[in-house]
């Protein structure tokens, strides 16, 4: 070959070599792109809801609104007023829960009438201007009316006006989140936990039904000797500093949390759940493992709930996930709550930064951890218990798949699904639950399944 040659046939290679590399690297970035990121999360989603995704998707973008979640212990001298107003101003009663939980949500129309002076933000109490619970949303109303007006976000709530108690009126959030309270039915004389209380709504559902009878003497009461009482006034708890002081014992895969739960009839249960049964005293135990979250807890509480009601709520600040947690409350709750952390794909949507992070196996890491909480919950859980599990994802593999693998590999413990009592209006069927999606009723994502243990 001519030496002339050489270096044309040198940079041929070398031209071919770097576009051959740069097709690779082009084919390697669309398919990261298609495992990850908003491609990614359509084309997921669009697999499992199939022709019904489009019509979610669009739901699911919707700028938030909520509904008013009514304070059962403002005077009604103080909050009628503003009930009053709310109707006045084209206010509409969100009355799927009936008496149990009474709520408001609110039309266009409603909003611009609004007298914002009948509600004046206060420095003392915490921020509500942005009150999602757990970043859901929703577009319009759910209820069986066949309209489809916007409802906009309500007015921010602040303390009644003049009020002794100065307790905050209502409390804005999606209407799906309630669901999760009503399921449990909590009720007056019960041992309760939410187990991943914050920010708080679902908890303020919970006390409105269960606390709302309490009375002075009851409220004295200490009954549940694990977690950290009222008073301790944000530090932990000796059993919140005990839970954190290691996790070698935490549910691991090779010994997942459940493995040491008492089969049914075992004789130490009994005993524990004869020891117990004499004791109606309500107790409400909200626990959060985040402090800053537990912080935002506690101002929320401490907002909607008079003094004889706080004295029924204890706040400890434990890893609900750890295998001391369930050895400190096995068998103590009648009624447990687990809104387990989750993918919150309609926060994700919401936001570029996680959309673009998003990837299929986040849910799968999300199950795990669900799993693993859910066999805690049902450690804790006292013979004819209630336990809900509920999350705000779209992923079966967050809300069936983590059911079923429980009832599968944990049948043992005696737990069976039972289908949750929600309005029709609102919730639909799945395999072992329900969930609220707002394509069809305008609230949610929420899922919500209910197990129950025999007496």
């Amino acid at each position: 070959m001519p030496c002339c040659l050489v270096p044309a046939v040198l940079v041929f290679v070398a031209v071919a070599l770097m576009s051959s590399a740069s097709c690779s690297s082009s084919s390697e970035s669309r398919t990261h792109t298609l495992r990850t990121g908003k491609h990614a999360f359509d084309a997921y989603f669009a697999a499992v809801y199939q022709k019904r995704w489009p019509a979610l998707l669009h739901a699911l973008l919707q700028p938030p609104a909520h509904v008013a979640m009514i304070n059962p212990f403002c005077p009604p001298s103080q909050i009628q007023p503003i009930l009053q107003r709310m109707l006045d101003s084209g206010a509409v009663p969100f009355d799927a829960f009936g008496e149990l939980i009474k709520a408001y949500c609110f039309p266009q129309s409603a909003v611009e009438q609004w007298d914002h002076t009948l509600l004046q933000p206060s420095r003392d109490r915490p921020s509500h201007d942005r009150p999602r619970e757990d970043g859901l949303s929703r577009d319009r109303d759910c209820e069986s009316r066949g309209d489809s007006a916007d409802l906009l976000p309500a007015p921010p709530p602040a303390p009644c006006q003049g009020s002794e108690t100065h307790l905050t009126p209502y409390f804005l959030l999606d209407a799906a989140s309630v669901c999760a309270a009503v399921a449990l039915g909590a009720t007056h004389g019960m041992s309760v936990c939410d187990m991943c209380a914050a920010p708080g709504g679902k908890s303020l559902a919970i006390a409105f039904t269960a606390l709302k009878n309490v009375e002075g003497d009851e409220a004295d009461s200490k009954e549940v000797e694990a977690g950290c009482a009222w008073e301790d006034d944000g530090e932990d708890s000796e059993y919140g500093e005990h839970v954190h002081q290691e996790h070698g014992d935490e549910c691991a895969p090779d010994k997942e949390a459940g493995d040491d739960v008492a089969e049914d009839g075992d004789e130490e249960e009994d005993e524990d759940e004869d020891e117990d049964a004499p004791s109606r005293r309500t107790v409400l135990v909200c626990n959060e493992v985040s402090k800053p979250r537990r912080q935002r807890l506690l101002g929320v509480l401490r907002a909607y709930l008079p003094p004889r009601a706080l004295a029924c709520v204890q706040t400890p600040n434990a890893d609900a996930s750890a295998a001391r947690w369930a050895h400190a409350y096995a068998g103590r709750f009648e009624r447990i709550l687990l809104d387990a952390p989750c993918s919150s794909d309609r926060h994700v949507l919401s936001d570029p930064a996680e959309l673009a992070r998003w990837t299929p196996a986040r849910l799968k890491s999300m199950g795990d951890r669900q799993y693993r909480l859910l066999c805690n919950a049902a450690r804790a859980l006292r013979r004819g218990g209630r336990l809900v599990y509920s999350t705000c994802a779209l992923s079966p593999l967050e809300n069936d798949a983590v059911v079923a693998k429980f009832l599968r590999k944990r049948g043992r413990l005696g737990l069976r699904a039972v289908p949750p009592e929600l309005p029709p209006s609102l919730a639909e069927r799945t395999l072992h639950g329900s969930i609220v999606l707002p394509d069809r009723c305008g609230w949610g994502p929420l899922y919500v399944a209910v197990l129950q243990l025999p007496g």
